[in-house]
Order: C-alpha cells, then sequence, then structure tokens
C-alpha cells in the first residue's frame, strides 16, 4: 500500500493595498561612501580644532610679507592712525607708489556729499606676485582687516589671472587661505565656457583640489619642521613701499630680469614705448582688441572686479581699478571694465600718451619695475588722475 503525503496548503497573500502598488522600491544605501563622508567630516572637525594650535597658518609662518603689513595696520589702529586709502596689487604696486607722494597728490580732494573732506593718508597694499585671482582675496582681507569705515577709497592695479602652479599647491602661502569656499570659487573662475580651455580648467582643478587638502591636513604639519622664512624688507617708514635700489640683486626672481635688463636697456626700453604707442593707436580704433588673443581670460577678472566692487559700494568705499601694464590679457580686460564702469572707475596708464616720461632707460629697474626715480614720476601720474577721478566723479 502506497503513502502518499499531503503538503499542507499555503495561505493566499494578503492583498496589496493601493498605496503599496505605488511605493518606490527602497534604495540600497553604499555604506562605504557614508563613512567615507563621515570620516571626511570628523577630518575636517579636527584640522579646525587642532589646526590654529599648531601656529601653521599664523602670518609669519605662512606669508611673513603680507604678515608684517598685518601687523603695521594693526599697530597704526592702536594709535588710532589708519590711513583711509589703500592701492593694493603686485609688485609693480609694492616698488611702485609711494604713499607720500599720493598724500600731496590727493590732499583735501575726496568729495562726499558735494563738500570736501581733510583729505586722504594712503597705504601700499601690495606683494609680490600677487595676481588674481590671489590679488582679489588679498584685497578682501584688507577690508576684513580694517575697522569698519576705515577705507573710504581703494585702487586695485589689475593683471590678467596666472595658473596655479604645481610646486606652489603645497605652499602655506596658498593653502593658508584654501579653505573650502575659496576653492570652490576659484574652480568657478576657471574658463570652463571655452571648449579650448578644458585640459588647462581641469588640470587647475587637481591643483586646487591638492591645495585644499593641504590646507585641510594642516595640522599634521607641526611648525616646528619648517624653515624659518627669510627676511622681508621692512616697509613701515614708507607705508608699505619698498624702493628698488639701483645695486639691489638680493631680490629673489627679480635677479634675472634686472641682470637682462642691464645687459640691454635701451633696446627693452623702445620696446616697451613700442608696445605702448600700439596701445594709444588701438584706442582710436573701432575694435581695438584685434589680433588679441584673450580666450577665456577676461571674464574670470571681470567677475571678480565685479564682487569687489559690489562690497566696495555697500560699505561706501569708492573703488577705483588701475591698468598699469599691458601684459597678457589685460588689455582686453581694460577695454571691457571700461565699457562697464566707465574712467570714473577705471584708469590706465598702458599707453605712452597717458605718462610718457616713464619710459626712460635710468628710471627702471628692469623691463617691467622701476627704480624709486621712476617710482616717484608714477605715483605723481597715479595722484593726479585720482585726484581729478575723485573731484570730476563725485559718488551720488
Amino acid at each position: 500500500m502506497r503513502h502518499f503525503s499531503v503538503t499542507p496548503a499555503m495561505p493566499d497573500p494578503a492583498p496589496l493595498e493601493k498605496q503599496d502598488l505605488y511605493r518606490s522600491p527602497e534604495r540600497r544605501r553604499n555604506p562605504l561612501l557614508l563613512r567615507g563622508v563621515v570620516l571626511l567630516g570628523l577630518f575636517w572637525l579636527m584640522s579646525k580644532a587642532i589646526t590654529p594650535w599648531t601656529g601653521l597658518y599664523d602670518w609669519q609662518w605662512a606669508f611673513p610679507e603680507l604678515g608684517k603689513k598685518v601687523t603695521h595696520l594693526a599697530e597704526m589702529e592702536r594709535q588710532a592712525n589708519v590711513p583711509n586709502a589703500f592701492v593694493a596689487g603686485s609688485s609693480v604696486v609694492l616698488h611702485h607708489v609711494v604713499p607720500t607722494v599720493l598724500d600731496s597728490c590727493t590732499a583735501a580732494a575726496n568729495e562726499r556729499d558735494g563738500a570736501e573732506t581733510a583729505g586722504l593718508t594712503w597705504y601700499n597694499w601690495g606683494v609680490q606676485r600677487a595676481v588674481p585671482p590671489e590679488s582679489f582675496q588679498l584685497a578682501h582681507e584688507l577690508l576684513d582687516e580694517l575697522p569698519a569705515g576705515a577705507c573710504e577709497v581703494l585702487v586695485v592695479d589689475v593683471l590678467p589671472s596666472e595658473p596655479l602652479l604645481s610646486e606652489e599647491s603645497g605652499a602655506l602661502r596658498q593653502a593658508r587661505a584654501m579653505d573650502f569656499p575659496e576653492m570652490w570659487r576659484r574652480l568657478k573662475l576657471l574658463p570652463w565656457e571655452e571648449p579650448e580651455m578644458q585640459d588647462v580648467c581641469w588640470g587647475q582643478t587637481q591643483l586646487l583640489l591638492a591645495t585644499w587638502l593641504q590646507h585641510l591636513v594642516g595640522f599634521l604639519r607641526a611648525r616646528h619642521w619648517l624653515h624659518e622664512s627669510p627676511p622681508f624688507p621692512d616697509s613701515r617708514k614708507e607705508r608699505g613701499f619698498v624702493a628698488l635700489q639701483p645695486a639691489d640683486l638680493l631680490t629673489g626672481r627679480l635677479r634675472a630680469s634686472r641682470e637682462a635688463f642691464l645687459a640691454h636697456p635701451d633696446s627693452l626700453t623702445a620696446h616697451n614705448r613700442a608696445i605702448a604707442q600700439d596701445f594709444d593707436l588701438r584706442l582710436t580704433l573701432p575694435d581695438p582688441t584685434i589680433h588679441w588673443d584673450c580666450a577665456g581670460q577676461v571674464r574670470p577678472v571681470l567677475d571678480q572686479m565685479t564682487a569687489l566692487k559690489a562690497r566696495c559700494d555697500a560699505a561706501d568705499i569708492r573703488l577705483i581699478f588701475v591698468f598699469q601694464k599691458l601684459w597678457g590679457a589685460n588689455g582686453c580686460i581694460y577695454f571691457e571694465a571700461l565699457d562697464k564702469w566707465g574712467d570714473c572707475h577705471v584708469l590706465q596708464f598702458m599707453g605712452e600718451a597717458a605718462a610718457p616720461s616713464l619710459f626712460t632707460a635710468t628710471d627702471a629697474y628692469d623691463n617691467g619695475h622701476f627704480l624709486p626715480s621712476g617710482a616717484r614720476k608714477y605715483s605723481r601720474h597715479l595722484g593726479r588722475a585720482i585726484h581729478k577721478t575723485l573731484t570730476d566723479c563725485p559718488e551720488p
């Protein structure tokens, strides 16, 4: 006799409700990604908490040249003697703008609401190799350091952007300020809109990320591992100005350019004059930028100029942009800025007609910098132009 086993019948599944039919399937979370985000967040918190204790980003270590000026301004603030006008820029400000000359040119020239003030006292905020985007960051840092209402006039010398170099990504000068907001600002400034510059953009992105990581791991770089920075000239007596002397060959990267100029001073001066005369001719052309290749170099600088002007307008600070050197894409940037803001906010000394006395070999340190005699000539031209602008274009 065969025996048959009977499998009990399974109960019918519960009927699905209507909301179950339209419910989205559950997403599987990636535990490794989540852990990575948590670890990065903890690492960021450790960096924020520990790095200040190391003193790594203190001025005297991270950026001693600028630190001397920050300390000097703090001393002047304690003495209630803070200047009310500043010139920011690179070495062509540091070595070219003499504050005392600007003082004399702009005495009782700053008009507000139709009435003249007591005049302007100037300070040179120039720093070697401070080019966009770093130069605009330093201009904002200047405004951050000053007491509210202290600055009445800010003059910014404009140069074209220069890419971040691979050897700079680990430098404290760059890493000290490269937090996430600054990295994101610089990423947005890259010329992504230019198809032929995509490789440049991605290369710069890698360097910016590397610099941000250097900023993030700052607490792992104990200060005692570092070497003291070379001494920088004390600029306190001249309110930030540093003169280049004829026999001064101990100026780092300027040494080679000085030696090259001494070998051919007349030909290099004639070359500069020819470029300036070409610029003067372009001022008369319907398209002054013809045959210039400025693709991808105008918008990034103009965006930074716009952001700085918006901040200055909100703080009732008169902002004036100066174009002193016709380097790289500066000509294209100048014409765009002039069209946007007019000559009440944009000045230029790139042509010979604007300042013919500046094209003299005896006033030149090298092909791009002045000796004290040239610096005083340039400061007089700049001071008179600022005086005219403040007088002819009073703020509303």
